[in-house]
């Protein structure tokens, strides 16, 4: 198991509450809404020393009470500077793609404060529902995180924590109108103009004189 402090840093990433339940704008439609509460949510964290974090998580739905219910697996390693209960998480934003029918692929540059230095880890997110009839959200969203806090109790073994999350249509920083919808740089349109197709440049460039990573 996770120890306590650890669970407290990494909160936006052992829960994905924040992209379930984020304030929608615009055409921009929550994660809860797209899906009904029932999703898998598969996230990568590689952290810039090397370790590699996994998360599963399996949506079931809300129960009688109307909390979500999840199953959530958690695999891999971290720095082991993140076990000092200093290391505080940073505010952050997330950019999701639709990349299929009920599909969305996510990512994010992530960074944790440790005695005035910050740590950085880059995050991909796959997420994975039944989709929806009638109309589908906006190829491209954009969603921010902040003033996020978390304690932990050891007696009660209870993880405490909130943050503010609004998702926005479109890719960050462009202007209103068509052009924010447009598939990000390392994507391309499908012939149906209806999401936006992975570009694996490891296979189109070919230039790599060693290996090469489809990031």
């Amino acid at each position: 198991p996770l120890p306590g402090p650890l669970m407290r840093v990494l909160v936006t990433i052992i829960s994905p509450i924040y992209w379930s339940l984020a304030q929608a704008s615009g055409a921009a439609r929550s994660g809860l809404l797209l899906t009904r509460g029932t999703f898998q949510h598969e996230s990568l964290l590689q952290f810039s020393t090397g370790e590699l974090l996994r998360v599963t998580h399996l949506a079931r739905g809300a129960d009688g009470a109307g909390a979500l219910r999840l199953d959530s697996v958690i695999s891999g390693s971290v720095p082991e500077s993140f076990g000092d209960a200093s290391v505080l998480l940073q505010d952050f934003s997330e950019r999701y793609v639709r990349t299929g029918a009920g599909q969305l692929s996510g990512g994010s540059v992530q960074s944790f404060l440790r005695d005035g230095r910050l740590l950085r880890a880059h995050c991909n997110h796959t997420i994975v529902f039944e989709p929806p009839e009638g109309p589908q959200p906006p190829r491209v969203q954009h969603l921010r995180a902040r003033a996020i806090t978390a304690s932990y109790d050891p007696a009660k073994q209870e993880l405490h924590f909130q943050l503010r999350a609004s998702l926005d249509a479109g890719n960050q920083g462009r202007a209103q109108g068509a052009d924010r919808d447009q598939c990000p740089l390392g994507f391309t349109p499908d012939p149906g103009q209806l999401y936006c197709i992975d570009l694996d440049e490891c296979q189109t460039l070919n230039q790599c004189q060693h290996e090469c990573r489809n990031s």
